[in-house]
């Protein structure tokens, strides 16, 4: 530009996008870039390409780097960044993909070190492991709708989280365990009905654990409570479809009670 001091370099993207620098400064210069294209006043159809290229470049580092976050053995602030970059539902195609291929190969390294036996030792016991196995299971339900191939095994180890992650909270008391402990179990019956044997009774009895704990509640207007009830119901109705009438009984007051709240609600707002 006439009577500017400035002055600029021209390079070409790929040759960018190729750097060989660590990961943090990677991520500086191209979202400077990004930055610097996204704030021109009338993008041109080349900054707008490479705009995306950026955008795709950066997902990809940022979940690179969580992978190597978990991988060095810090896996809980690896699947929460990637539960999080996960939750911002990434639009374009390329990047959704990156993002099912790098989840679905953490869960196949946790299982590995949770439940193989052949793993090394494992740092992470008891409250952790359950955690863990938890947190694998919720990972896996937000991989499901992504597009992309997925690994060989990968229904193996879905059907081993959900089912040492239920033994796990089975063994655990209060409400939070016992919901965690019936959503695995459900999932479970999902993808193995031989567990139906066991699982079902299981899930069975905390129900009725949980009506009965919501029914000595202080404070009985708990429509989230009653919504949770109905949905372990029916899932209990399509893993065993001739359900008995009590359960049946069960469900319908629970229809009638959740209606009934929501009506006052209502009213009183």
């Amino acid at each position: 530009m006439a009577g500017s001091n400035s002055v600029g370099l021209w390079v070409d993207l790929e040759w960018l996008l190729a750097l060989p620098l660590e990961g943090p400064a990677l991520v500086l210069l191209w979202g400077a870039l990004r930055d610097q294209l996204a704030a021109e006043p009338v993008p041109s159809v080349q900054s707008e390409a490479a705009q995306a290229a950026l955008e795709q470049a950066l997902a990809r580092q940022e979940f690179f780097n969580l992978r190597r976050l978990c991988l060095g053995g810090d896996w809980f602030a690896g699947l929460d960044a990637l539960q999080a970059l996960l939750a911002e539902n990434p639009k374009d195609l390329k990047t959704t993909e990156l993002a099912a291929r790098v989840g679905a190969e953490l869960v196949l390294e946790l299982h590995h070190r949770l439940i193989d036996d052949d793993a090394p030792p494992c740092p992470y016991d008891g409250d952790q492991r359950a955690e863990l196995l938890w947190r694998a299971h919720a990972l896996l339900g937000h991989l499901e709708p992504l597009p992309g191939a997925r690994p060989v095994r990968l229904p193996v180890v879905i059907e081993q989280i959900s089912r040492y992650g239920a033994l796990a909270w089975m063994e655990r008391d209060g409400s939070p365990a016992r919901r965690r402990a019936v959503e695995l179990l459900l999932r479970l019956c999902a993808v193995n009905p031989e567990a139906r044997s066991w699982a079902l009774p299981a899930i069975r009895e905390r129900v009725s654990a949980e009506a009965q704990e919501q029914a000595r509640a202080p404070d009985p207007a708990d429509t989230e409570g009653l919504a949770l009830l109905l949905n372990w119901i029916e899932g209990l109705a399509v893993a065993d479809p001739p359900a008995d009438q009590a359960l049946e009984a069960l469900r319908q007051a629970l229809l009638r009670g959740r209606h009934s709240l929501e009506l006052l609600q209502a009213g009183g707002g």
